[in-house]
């Protein structure tokens, strides 16, 4: 009865490997499939993505003549653009801190913001002028 035993775990445990080995092919084959499919599809993208930039410059080429102009810069597409890209004004922003001269209910309060937006302090989101007075009703500690 000892060798039927010893048979049958052996058969259970011939079977496992059996199975793995299976299992095992089956993974390398699809992921060399996988792969190869990958391999495929970047090679396919790359060669579509040729064709259409041949066919754009193309177009463009034969419908807007001057576009090389543009990209090179010798023609301003947006003259409004350069006046905007160097207006100071959209790049004015600092901080000011609260002190006996400027804001001084503000001093220590976890509310005040002081930042200066285009010349325009914004002292806090309850008194966006500040507060006149040295003792403010929203002052609320750090």
């Amino acid at each position: 009865m000892d060798d039927w035993s010893k048979e049958f775990w052996q058969a259970i445990d011939d079977a496992i490997l059996a199975v793995d080995r299976v299992f095992t092919g089956v993974a390398t084959t699809l992921e060399t499939a996988v792969d190869d499919l990958l391999m495929e599809v970047a090679t396919n993208v790359e060669s579509t993505v040729a064709d259409v930039q041949k066919i754009i410059v193309s177009e463009l080429d034969e419908n807007v003549p001057e576009w090389r102009e543009w990209l090179d810069g010798d023609d301003d597409l947006f003259p409004d653009m350069e006046e905007f890209n160097h207006h100071t004004e959209f790049y004015d922003v600092y901080p000011v801190f609260p002190s006996a001269e400027n804001n001084p209910a503000c001093i220590g309060c976890r509310n005040y913001h002081g930042q200066v937006y285009n010349g325009n302090i914004l002292v806090c989101g309850m008194h966006p002028s500040g507060w006149e007075d040295e003792k403010c009703p929203d002052w609320e500690s750090n």
